[in-house]
């Protein structure tokens, strides 16, 4: 790429004016450089659009020194570049090139996405959403993710500030897809934000998968509705601590906390069935946690569905305790005679009193003459009896 800046220093210091040497420039003759809007450990982001007015701005990202100085970093990026553009997902942030600066430092230009992070909209909101709030905004999370693993690439990072939202709460953006797909191992070690959504094989420095990211989603999850991740510094235990002196660092408290300790409970106001869905992809064995297929069909299913499904889910012994009452119903009715019933019913037809408006004596006389003796079939009776209990039963669940 044909460049006009002062080539990089090989410290590993980052000075300001290093940061903002490309601010100002003009990149191949088609990328002008606007702003420096962020820097992390791992990359600088560019605010950049070509040179004609009216053109679509773009995002330019630059690894950082940690990375970029790694052997084999532009093949590692590049490779994940190469898969990820192939995706055609709205819910994962567009990479459109992938090459070398003067200085050889590796760097991608992805869509510019000026919208807050999924982190600053929990944040602001200082309350956790409601589940009919969140279901779309996860389901469309894990449409990201199912993108991706369909490809075999797994994020990595996943966490409310890699979740940009377009409309907030909803239209969300998987972003940095490509530069933690390419870099698996975890960030310089330090008590990052990232650490309360790692997977416990990842703290390992093992690489990336499929089944970390969905431990990630399950906390991620768990985040939006109770306002804070499953494992953090208080759940850790490291504040206690604290009081009677610094026993451990925050980083080991964490790391102890996602590899032994169980996911707290989820909240009574969220669905059994997502419950479940969050207990099982905060499982310690990535083998035990649902894949994104899986977890999509969850997600996506009706809430009155699946409490019609969990209301009918009855054990045998439920039901066995449901036929012994109507049994017994049914046994009393048979042993009481026939000729009660059919006195009771004429006296009730015989006193017009009884009901909100008279009755004319005319119409009593051809009631009580009309009124013949009768009887129910048991197996009717039986058959009526079942579908009163399951209604009831289906009522009080819902």
């Amino acid at each position: 790429m044909k460049t006009n800046y002062k080539t990089r220093s090989s410290s590993s210091n980052k000075h300001e004016g290093d940061q903002h040497r490309l601010v100002g420039q003009i990149l191949d003759d088609r990328l002008r450089v606007i702003s420096l809007n962020h820097i992390s450990p791992r990359q600088w982001l560019y605010q950049v659009e070509p040179p004609s007015v009216g053109k679509t701005r773009r995002a330019l990202k630059v690894l950082g020194d940690p990375l970029s100085r790694e052997p084999g970093s532009f093949y590692r990026l590049k490779t994940a570049y190469d898969r990820l553009k192939r995706l055609d997902s709205p819910y994962i942030e567009r990479a459109y090139e992938c090459g070398l600066l003067h200085d050889l430092t590796p760097y991608i230009v992805v869509e510019w996405e000026p919208h807050s992070s999924l982190y600053e909209y929990l944040r602001l909101r200082r309350k956790p959403m409601t589940w009919l709030e969140a279901q779309s905004l996860l389901t469309n999370i894990a449409r990201g993710l199912e993108a991706m693993h369909t490809q075999g690439i797994a994020h990595g990072d996943l966490r409310p500030q890699h979740i940009l939202l377009r409309h907030p709460p909803s239209a969300p953006v998987i972003i940095d897809a490509c530069i933690n797909s390419a870099f698996g191992a975890p960030p310089v070690p330090g008590l990052d934000r990232s650490s309360a959504f790692w997977a416990p094989e990842r703290w390992s420095l093992s690489s990336a998968t499929a089944s970390s990211d969905m431990y990630s989603l399950g906390a991620l999850m768990f985040h939006c509705l109770h306002g804070h991740p499953p494992f953090d510094l208080d759940a850790s235990g490291f504040n206690e601590q604290n009081k009677q002196g610094p026993l451990k660092s925050p980083l080991k408290c964490l790391e102890e906390a996602h590899i032994e300790q169980n996911p707290p409970e989820c909240s009574s106001d969220i669905p059994d069935y997502i419950s479940q869905l969050i207990k099982q992809l905060l499982s310690k064995s990535p083998r035990q946690r649902p894949t994104i297929t899986e977890t999509l069909k969850t997600l996506k299913a009706d809430p009155q569905d699946q409490a019609l499904r969990s209301t009918l889910d009855l054990d045998s012994s439920s039901f066995a305790q449901e036929a012994e009452q109507i049994q017994a119903i049914l046994k009393q009715d048979d042993q009481e005679p026939a000729s009660n019933k059919l006195d009771e019913k004429q006296k009730d037809l015989a006193e017009p009193q009884s009901v909100n408006h008279p009755v004319s004596s005319d119409l009593q006389t051809s009631l009580a003459t009309e009124a013949k003796p009768y009887t129910i079939s048991p197996i009717l009776m039986a058959a009526l009896c079942s579908v009163g209990a399951l209604l009831g039963l289906i009522l009080a669940k819902l």
